[in-house]
């Protein structure tokens, strides 16, 4: 009868050693004793010759393989950078460009029109006239771009 209650312990500790639902809880003692007999009970294999050597060749050709690959990478995306700046660039002179002329043309169509209307009104030469006008235009712009200094600083 020892034989089969023996047979039975067995099959039956086996069943549970294969049942991953059967989670035994150890305290950290028991945890390391364990892995302490492990270790003596069970040698590690032996290494290859030269394998660390190999290793450490391995990981640094690795390491000069990724730093060569983030290299490119950055220098993709500096390009990149450098293009989108370049056509920033571009559009911001064309559309300097584009409001200098708008400008040059308006107050050119302003002038046509306000320098007979003030010659009339103000009854002075033309000189005098187109000199009072370009003072005006320039104590006006000044005024504007001092406001705006003063605005921002504030």
């Amino acid at each position: 009868m020892s034989k089969k209650m023996e047979h039975e312990n067995q099959s039956t500790n086996a069943t549970h050693a294969s049942d991953p639902s059967i989670v035994h809880d150890l305290t950290l003692e028991q945890e390391d004793v364990l892995h302490l007999a492990l270790q003596q009970a069970l040698n590690p294999p032996a290494l290859p010759v030269g394998f660390r050597g190999q290793l450490l060749k391995e990981v640094l050709r690795e390491s000069l393989l990724d730093m060569e690959s983030r290299k490119r990478a950055l220098d993709l995306e500096y390009a990149q950078s450098l293009r989108h700046l370049h056509r920033g660039y571009v559009r911001l002179q064309r559309d300097t460009l584009a409001l200098i002329l708008v400008i040059a043309f308006t107050l050119g169509a302003c002038v046509h029109f306000a320098l007979p209307w003030l010659h009339t009104l103000l009854t002075m030469e033309m000189m005098q006239t187109v000199t009072m006008l370009g003072a005006t235009i320039c104590l006006c712009v000044g005024a504007t771009v001092c406001l705006v200094r003063y605005g921002r600083s504030s």
